[in-house]
């Protein structure tokens, strides 16, 4: 008898166990999380990109995500990955098999390519009277207009002046905007500081920041050459900071041989800056906590 009460425990057990996973079941083929609903989905990604790449012929088109594989929830937004793959240049991987009449895309790895990436370098068998002519597509950077220009001299070289002004012009930009990206770095950085004030002053801070700048061997797997190009940028900016502290300090130093020692390291550390004079003026003013000053300079 205890036996039998014992099985009907375990059977009761069982059913309520089994109820929520049948309760899950239940709410994931409600919200269309099934075999059937994913197939649809995907029968109809492939239809799509058939259809596509058809009608476009030099271009084949993939759908990628959640979307087209039917994992995506319903009512959930969700954006559409799509791949298009350009068919115009086959793409070989030996030079001798490149197109007698026309363009190849040779497959190209170096010692310096990212694993997984490669790089497509241009093959062109025979070069008619124009020449290159698949360039004639594109229209950024003025690149048409040189095609077609080919052999005017006088208008090539206004052309290649335009490009230079637009080269220089793009270069000034992104040069700010590194810039602009270090200056927010920075800000960051001492913004992290307020977590450790208790523990540490703020030269201190300053010096052991920079020491990890100049430290670092790598960053997001990029390589040690590109890591310190990009981490030098924040050197001066703490060095112009890591001064002006200084030179606040010695301006408050009652002791003349602290004061002398001081002001030594301040002009070896401020020389690092690598900033303007009256930039690193303000910043002295500024540590000194003459802020009305550093507004009206």
């Amino acid at each position: 008898m205890s036996q039998l009460k014992k099985d009907t425990k375990k059977e009761e057990k069982d059913e309520d166990e089994g109820g929520d996973s049948i309760w899950l079941c239940n709410v994931l083929d409600n919200i269309a999380l099934n075999d059937d609903f994913r197939n649809i989905c995907q029968e109809v990604a492939f239809t799509n990109d058939i259809l596509l790449t058809f009608m476009v012929k030099i271009m084949s088109v993939y759908r990628v995500g959640s979307s087209c594989e039917g994992t995506a929830i319903q009512d959930v937004d969700t954006d559409i990955d799509l791949i298009h793959c350009d068919e115009r240049f086959p793409v070989i991987e030996d030079i001798s098999k490149a197109d007698k009449n026309g363009i190849s895309l040779l497959v190209v790895t170096e010692s310096k390519t990212p694993v997984g990436y490669v790089k497509l370098q241009l093959v062109v068998s025979t070069v008619p009277d124009l020449g290159f002519a698949c360039l004639l597509d594109i229209k950024s950077s003025n690149i048409h207009k040189y095609v077609r220009l080919r052999g005017f001299i006088k208008e090539t070289k206004t052309l290649q002046a335009e490009s230079v002004k637009v080269k220089n012009k793009t270069a000034y930009v992104n040069e700010v905007g590194t810039k602009q990206t270090a200056v927010y770095a920075v800000s960051e950085l001492i913004e992290q500081f307020k977590v450790y004030e208790h523990e540490i002053n703020f030269i201190e801070f300053l010096w052991c920041t920079l020491s990890d700048i100049q430290h670092v061997v790598t960053v997001s797997e990029h390589t040690p050459q590109e890591t310190r190009r990009a981490l030098s940028i924040l050197e001066p900016f703490f060095y112009t900071c890591l001064a002006s502290n200084i030179s606040a300090m010695c301006i408050q130093q009652p002791n003349s041989q602290v004061r002398d020692f001081l002001f030594t390291w301040m002009l070896h550390v401020i020389h690092k800056g690598d900033l303007a004079g009256r930039l690193k003026f303000i910043s002295v003013l500024y540590a000194v906590g003459c802020y009305r000053e550093c507004i009206w300079y």
